[in-house]
């Protein structure tokens, strides 16, 4: 019911579910990392990231070292969890790299939340009802950039750990 190992290998990774998806290993790979819990009629349609599991793009090529995450329901980053693009853990985020996390995709509510950490140099969050709210903390953001929004209710929380500035926009 979710991915226990992953030896990366080279090119990226596409991985969609008709019901949830966890995540319980790491995932490396050298270029773009899709993951897709989709939605389907009633609840539980969640994307979860394990504690302490990374999810990490080293791609730098043109085209490559995106991340995407979506749900039809809830996208949930555990305590310690990553979501990363840089070629390793103490390197600098890859230039011009998105990371994108979007829950609630089949219209209904869906929130992101947990104790996790994203580092990449742009990072998009959308979701139906709150970013970084819930039981878990705020999720931890290193990057240049960041574009955030709930579509129906709640807020966005989030914390920067980056060493330069954040600038921070909000989508419609």
């Amino acid at each position: 019911d979710g991915i226990t190992t992953s030896n990366g290998g080279s090119g990226g990774l596409t991985l969609s579910t008709h019901s949830p998806l966890t995540i319980a290993a790491d995932i490396i790979q050298t270029s773009d990392i899709t993951l897709t819990a989709g939605d389907s009629p009633g609840p539980g349609d969640d994307l979860t990231v394990n504690a302490n599991v990374t999810i990490r793009s080293t791609g730098a090529g043109a085209g490559e070292g995106n991340v995407a995450l979506s749900a039809g329901d809830n996208i949930v980053l555990g305590a310690g969890s990553k979501i990363e693009s840089r070629a390793l853990p103490a390197d600098p985020l890859t230039a011009g790299k998105t990371i994108t996390l979007t829950a609630g995709t089949g219209g209904e509510q869906g929130s992101i939340t947990g104790a996790g950490a994203i580092a990449g140099e742009s990072v998009v969050l959308d979701a139906h009802s709150g970013v970084g709210t819930g039981t878990g903390g705020r999720i931890q953001i290193e990057g240049a950039f960041l574009a955030a929004r709930t579509r129906d209710s709640g807020g966005v929380f989030v914390d920067s750990t980056s060493a330069t500035p954040l600038t921070i926009q909000t989508l419609g």
